[in-house]
This record gives structure tokens, C-alpha cells and sequence, in this order.
């Protein structure tokens, strides 16, 4: 826990050893310490989401200066034992210091991570460890990645939302007349749908428990925390009443062949004010 920040990324990324090195030099920015009120620190990490839900890179719970689990996030945080031969363990971190340095990440990713692919993906683990999102982008409008304000100030100039909550488009062969490489490499998102990238927030797994949820007791949305915070955008702009129904609609095209998908439609009841 004493090493400096600079030397702890390094630790954690051994590839990268250039002090110029952007993965680095991103994971140095971000870094800080996991402290309760009374000022007991419970770790020191960073957000750091890969594309996929699951990575085999990240940090590390500790029992006693030993590693005994992998985490979603880079850095190290205090554990205790939670099996007979202590090579299982959970973090002691508080939920009141996880949401606090959560917060913090938010702030931090969204001044000094300038992928905003990266900070939309982060937006999972941020609101899973109760923090507050900020100006971290969310959800992505054609070719434009939008902050929650910014998705208000959209939606009262729109009179609809087509959106998908499953994230980017995959190539499906029941569906799509073009090659598999073709969608891969040429695929452009039309400029009238949005999606919000699915992100499993989950830190760490300890048998059938998920940390932090087993401590936040946070509800476990069936799409996605950023889902469900995007919902509930819609209807304080909307309105509670807000028209929501799935229709197929042409999402994109590859070359000048067209993709559809079926995809949830947002509209504002006629007498609810834009």
C-alpha cells in the first residue's frame, strides 16, 4: 500500500514499462486510495473496463499480503478470508468509501480518460459501486457519446428514442445479407439510433455472491445499472407517462445493404411538454 502510485500501475501493467506509456500514464491519473470516514484506508485502485464483461486483467484482494482473487477494477484492496484454506476472499471496504471513491472515478475519467467509448464502459462498474456518474459519457446517439446532460438537452428536442440496452450490433446470419468480415469492418450506426453498451459492473465473484452488490444491496437490473439510469432520464424529461413499445428498425448499414433489429421505441405522451 506504500508504493507510489507511478510504481503500483506499473506493478499491474509489467508490458507497459515506458514512464510515456498512455496505459500508464491514464492509470497513474486515475489512481486513489479507498478510505472510510475515520480515514482507514481499504485499498487504492482505478476503473479500468475491458470491452469484454470479464478481463483476466485487474487487481487484487489481499489476506495478509497474500493475492486470493482477481478483480474487475486495477489496484489492491484489503480482503478477509471467506473460506477454511483462505484462498477466497472478499473486500472490507465499506459501501459509504466505495461510493466515495466512486464518485471520485467519475470526476477523474471524465476530465482525463479521453476515449469516451472507455468512460461509457466504466459507467457499469461506477453506478454498481453506488457512485455518482457525473460527466462521464453513457450512451451513444448515431456518431455522438452523450453525458446525461447532454441526453437531456437531446431528448427535448427529439420526439422519439430508438435505442438498444444490448449493447453494440453483432453480425446475425438469420438476419444480415452481407458477409460476417463485410459487417465486422463496414457496419455504420444510422444517426437516429442509440445504444447503451451491456457492461457487466460486477467487481468480484465469491462463489454464488457479487461483490459489491452483496454489501450495496443495490437491485440487480435485468438489462444494466446505465440501462436503468438511462430510463429513468427518459422519464424525468418525458414524463412518467412516456409511450415505450420494441419495433424492427434499420439500425445501420454495410455497404448499401440495410440492418435491422428490433429495438426499444421511446416516445412523450402528446400532453407532456418537450
Amino acid at each position: 500500500m506504500k508504493i507510489s502510485d507511478f510504481e503500483l500501475v506499473r506493478r499491474l501493467n509489467p508490458t507497459s514499462d515506458r514512464s510515456e506509456d498512455e496505459t500508464l500514464k491514464v492509470g497513474r491519473a486515475l489512481m486513489q486510495p479507498i478510505c472510510g470516514s475515520d480515514g482507514q484506508v481499504f485499498g487504492r485502485a482505478f476503473i479500468a473496463p475491458s470491452r469484454h464483461s470479464f478481463s483476466p486483467d485487474g487487481g487484487w484482494v489481499t489476506i495478509s499480503g497474500l493475492r486470493a482473487a482477481r478483480l474487475h477494477v486495477e489496484g489492491v484492496l484489503l480482503g478477509e478470508a471467506v473460506t477454511a484454506a483462505r484462498d477466497s476472499a472478499q473486500p472490507i471496504a465499506t459501501p459509504p468509501a466505495l461510493a466515495q471513491w466512486a464518485t471520485k472515478q467519475a470526476a477523474l475519467i471524465a476530465t482525463s480518460v479521453k476515449d469516451e467509448e472507455r468512460q461509457a464502459r466504466s459507467g457499469e462498474v461506477l453506478l454498481e459501486c453506488g457512485g455518482d456518474i457525473g460527466a462521464c459519457k453513457l450512451i451513444k446517439w448515431g456518431a455522438d457519446w452523450l453525458e446525461a446532460s447532454e441526453l437531456e438537452d437531446r431528448l427535448r428536442s427529439s420526439t422519439e428514442l430508438v435505442i438498444s440496452f444490448d449493447g453494440e450490433f453483432d453480425y446475425d446470419e438469420d438476419q444480415d445479407d452481407v458477409h460476417p468480415k463485410e459487417f465486422r469492418e463496414e457496419f455504420q450506426l444510422s444517426e437516429e439510433i442509440a445504444l447503451v453498451l451491456r457492461h457487466d459492473g460486477t467487481i468480484l465473484r465469491v462463489g454464488s455472491n457479487t461483490w459489491p452488490q452483496s454489501i450495496t444491496g443495490n437491485p440487480k437490473w435485468s438489462d444494466s445499472n446505465v440501462a436503468a439510469y438511462v430510463r429513468n432520464i427518459i422519464r424525468e424529461v418525458w414524463g412518467n407517462d412516456v409511450f415505450e413499445d420494441e419495433e424492427e428498425r434499420v439500425v445501420g448499414k454495410v455497404g448499401f445493404s440495410e440492418i435491422s433489429r428490433r429495438l426499444s421505441i421511446f416516445r412523450p405522451n402528446d400532453k407532456e411538454p418537450f
